[in-house]
């Protein structure tokens, strides 16, 4: 079975499984941010440009799909913003 959690293994051989996975890459050249959830990877490019992918069935990301989804686009860029802009207090300045 395969699992819509992602899961990585740390350098002391510890499986790590999150359902919800955000990265934001930017800097003055720009960049872009992603999420995963459930299976599917929205990517937001500079510019306002997205692309999703179902990770799980097309792992190699080669059939952008994010005209046939437009609620799931919605509902994670929703989610990327909020997960980008929430408080976090594992960080410290």
């Amino acid at each position: 079975m395969i699992s819509s959690e992602w899961r990585y293994q740390r350098l002391d051989g510890v499986f790590i499984e999150h359902d919800v996975v955000v990265k934001n890459q930017w800097n003055f050249m720009g960049g872009n941010s992603l999420i995963t959830k459930d299976g599917f990877k929205l990517v937001e490019i500079q510019g306002g440009e997205v692309q999703l992918y179902h990770i799980l069935a097309d792992n190699a990301e080669r059939h952008e799909i994010s005209a046939k989804h437009p609620e799931r686009v919605a509902t994670l860029k929703k989610r990327l913003k909020a997960e980008i802009n929430s408080p976090r207090p594992d960080l410290v300045d």
